[in-house]
């Protein structure tokens, strides 16, 4: 999956969060999916923001506040991604280093 570093620097800045949070789920979701197009990405705004990763019949779930999701998109326009891949990592999901240059970029 490429990435393309001034756009997505222009979307962190003008996007509202939630939809900055939607865009990143999006980009996570289709890297998932190079590797194995059974992985689904879900989203859901209860009091906090739920991000939810289903394969097959697992679910790993990260959750996060407002304040953090504003602090890490003002951070760096990868802050957001970086956080949820270590995470992801950290509960078991197998991280595919050097297909594409986004994965490699936003881990390494």
């Amino acid at each position: 999956m490429e990435i393309n570093g001034p756009e997505r620097r222009s979307l962190a800045q003008n996007m509202t969060l939630e939809d900055f949070f939607i865009h990143v789920a999006t980009d996570i979701e289709r890297q998932l999916k190079e590797w194995d197009i059974d992985y689904e990405v879900m989203v859901m705004k209860l009091e906090d923001y739920e991000f939810i990763v289903k394969y097959h019949e697992a679910y790993c779930e990260i959750s996060f506040s407002e304040n953090i999701i504003k602090t890490l998109q003002r951070k760096d326009p990868y802050e957001i991604d970086r956080k949820i891949w270590k995470e992801l990592q950290n509960k078991g999901i197998s991280i595919v280093k050097g297909k594409g240059n986004y994965i490699d970029f936003i881990m390494w």
